[in-house]
């Protein structure tokens, strides 16, 4: 397939979001060239990604047939139709291409698998609970509650979506998997039917072997660590030393090399705040050192300052110079991380809010951080109703923000 092919076929998509590649871009938003032609011609090669919820780099790693062909084009004749993952930490599959990108130079079948409506992927919240007390995070605040799932509710859960089809399931929702005793034996439940299994975790508690073996045989795991200073790492999540983090990955990523299995696909997440973002491109580049293929910052939500610690703030509320440092160190970590071939990725535009804090304001607590719908999406996110969360408390929901639309203890 040719430069104009794959060009026609991604316009015809809509899956490249032109407003995030020229924000994420400056020096092709400098340029004042095509935004579509400039990732189609150089930005692939380069590592930019095209869309949000398209990691490029995170996509031909994941899978490795897409050679040296436009992931996102791939994507887009192949990948979409299989349900293949495009950035870490999904628990669905990516956004849909448009039916019109299909034309008729892809077969039938493949056409019919778009607009399946099966539910495809889950993220099951076995506990709501945490071990930790990020001080950024709803866990800390005093009216905080948390729940955890039940044995016998997760064993009909397990069967349930085995009998759907359900191929890839995170487990976790807003609390620590990991915190539950026993928890391996509900990761090990999933793998035993054939699922893809994902986490996000914390990584705070040494593993046991059995922990550690379990782990390396989950398809992806997304680390959250916010800076390698020790002890900013310790006021920032409490109860948490950077050593033991780090420790606990290498030791999944040796168990799955003894067993001559290929390592998890290993994410780092990292909040960003007033307090940690300078040493950002040094704890970029020891992710890079231990095998770190994906970065994903985000903006930290602003809750009400608890007493007697340092308290954070949100990279807008920064003054004027103090905010151009954070988006010049922003810039240098992903720049080392494209260079050394990881993905680098930015939540909720946040470069554009550090830039103009008056369009977000911090992002306050229970805001709505998706964006509105555009053609060819049926609702606020981008899975098109392929995805659920199923929380602790048995609530199911279409996504991470609706209300829910029913609950599982009470399914009939």
């Amino acid at each position: 397939m040719g430069e104009a092919h794959d060009i026609d076929l991604i316009r015809r998509s809509r899956l490249f979001d032109a407003t995030y590649y020229l924000a994420n871009q400056a020096d092709v938003a400098a340029a004042g060239v095509d935004p579509l032609l400039h990732y189609v011609r150089y930005g692939a090669r380069e590592n930019r990604n095209p869309h949000p919820e398209f990691d490029g780099v995170y996509y031909s790693t994941l899978y490795p047939e897409v050679g040296a062909a436009n992931p996102l084009a791939h994507y887009i004749r192949e990948g979409a139709a299989r349900g293949w993952l495009t950035r870490s930490g999904m628990a669905g599959p990516g956004p849909q291409p448009h039916p019109d990108a299909l034309a008729d130079d892809v077969p039938a079948y493949l056409k019919d698998l778009i607009g399946r409506d099966r539910l495809m992927g889950v993220h099951l919240e076995i506990t709501s609970t945490c071990n930790l007390r990020c001080i950024y995070c709803a866990v800390s605040q005093p009216d905080y509650t948390g729940t955890t799932m039940a044995h016998a509710q997760f064993l009909e859960l397990h069967d349930t979506l085995a009998a759907m089809g359900v191929s890839r399931v995170c487990i976790n929702g807003h609390g620590e998997t990991t915190s539950v005793p026993g928890w391996q034996d509900y990761a090990r439940h999933l793998i035993g039917v054939g699922m893809d299994v994902r986490i996000i975790s914390n990584f705070a508690r040494e593993f046991s072997d059995d922990e550690v073996e379990i782990l390396s045989r989950f398809q992806s795991i997304t680390i959250s660590i916010d800076t390698l200073d020790r002890q900013l790492l310790k006021e920032l999540r409490r109860q948490v030393d950077v050593r033991t983090i780090i420790l606990n990955q290498v030791r999944v990523q040796a168990a799955a090399l003894r067993r001559g299995a290929r390592t998890p696909g290993i994410g780092w997440s990292i909040v960003l705040c007033d307090q940690n973002f300078p040493g950002l491109t040094d704890l970029v580049a020891a992710g890079l050192a231990l095998g770190v293929r994906q970065f994903s910052c985000c903006n930290m939500t602003k809750y009400p300052d608890l007493p007697g610690i340092r308290n954070v703030y949100p990279l807008p509320s920064l003054p004027a110079d103090e905010r151009q440092n954070a988006i010049a160190e922003i810039g240098r970590a992903g720049e080392l991380a494209r260079r050394h071939g990881a993905a680098f990725s930015i939540n909720d535009d946040l470069m554009g809010i550090i830039g103009n804090p008056d369009a977000d304001g911090g992002r306050a607590a229970n805001g709505q951080c998706a964006r509105l719908p555009t053609v060819g999406e049926t609702r606020r996110c981008l899975d098109p109703w392929v995805f659920a969360l199923i929380k602790a408390n048995g609530d199911v929901l279409p996504c991470c923000w609706q209300n829910p639309i029913g609950n599982s203890n009470e399914a009939t």
